[in-house]
């Protein structure tokens, strides 16, 4: 996080060098309020820019993604500030309806993600690799709170990851293994991830990256088999019929803007569509 953080640093000098004289916004920016590590850095990045370079006043609402992207698409709020692009079907009706535009590759590279334990479970239990192997090693697991099953730790209820995993969950056949558990909130996800590193406990959960808590513990991905587009746009959707399994998408990131957001404030959706971070090793 360290690395991203300077330079993102450099990136707003280098962004808010020639606005000293821009004009401020007409009507203040409502930004959705996120909830995991990576997207409130860059909406706080993006704030900065806003605020700062252009003396704009600048709101936050919270509420879950479907929510969010509901808002932004009637432009109750203008700006989401991480999108992972191509795994919202609200995000995509309302970008064919032109209410919506995704600006701007925060990450050059994309986001990686998928089932994670940490990397002392594997070196242990040598004959873990891949999901498969998960029904051999599930009393690993098991769930606290209810000791009969083991526990898979899910996304928050509302997060697009939610609605995946707990389809990829019932199509590998181990919802009858393991509980779907989901934390509140991203930060209680995080903490239950790193409690349990910090406990020397095996631990089963999505996770993506690069982010900071993967930076600082040593986890590993459990192999699933390649990618299949057709597959995985199906376990997007919660009333999905497929029983198809994938592998997981790199993502690509953005900027999701509401279209009036864009017309009215050209020259900060510009500036917006700049801000990219690039790991520094």
């Amino acid at each position: 996080m360290r690395q991203w953080i300077a330079l993102s640093l450099l990136c707003m000098s280098a962004l808010l060098l020639p606005l000293s004289a821009s004009a401020a916004c007409e009507s203040p920016i409502k930004f959705g309020a996120l909830t995991w590590e990576s997207g409130q850095f860059t909406s706080g990045v993006l704030k900065y820019i806003a605020e700062e370079g252009y003396g704009c006043t600048v709101e936050e609402m919270p509420g879950a993604g479907p929510a969010l992207e509901t808002a932004l698409s009637q432009n109750d709020i203008q700006i989401i500030g991480e999108q992972w692009i191509g795994r919202s079907p609200i995000m995509e009706n309302a970008i064919e309806q032109n209410k919506v535009a995704v600006i701007g590759d925060t990450l050059k590279g994309g986001a990686t993600q998928g089932w994670y334990v940490p990397k002392y479970v594997l070196e242990e239990n040598p004959g873990l690799r891949r999901y498969q192997d998960l029904p051999k090693y599930a009393d690993l697991f098991k769930d606290p709170e209810d000791p009969s099953k083991s526990r898979f730790m899910n996304c928050p209820s509302g997060w697009t990851c939610e609605i995946f995993n707990t389809r990829l969950l019932k199509n590998t056949g181990l919802d009858s293994i393991f509980n779907n558990a989901h934390p509140g909130t991203g930060a209680a996800l995080d903490a239950e991830i790193a409690s349990a590193f910090e406990q020397h406990k095996p631990l089963l959960f999505y996770y993506w990256q690069p982010t900071g808590l993967m930076a600082k513990y040593d986890f590993a991905a459990l192999e699933f088999p390649d990618h299949k587009d057709a597959c995985w746009q199906d376990l997007l959707l919660a009333d999905g019929t497929s029983d198809c399994v994938s592998g997981f998408p790199v993502s690509p990131l953005g900027i999701a803007a509401s279209t009036p957001f864009i017309d009215t404030n050209p020259e900060l959706a510009e500036v917006f569509k700049r801000y990219s971070l690039r790991l520094m090793s």
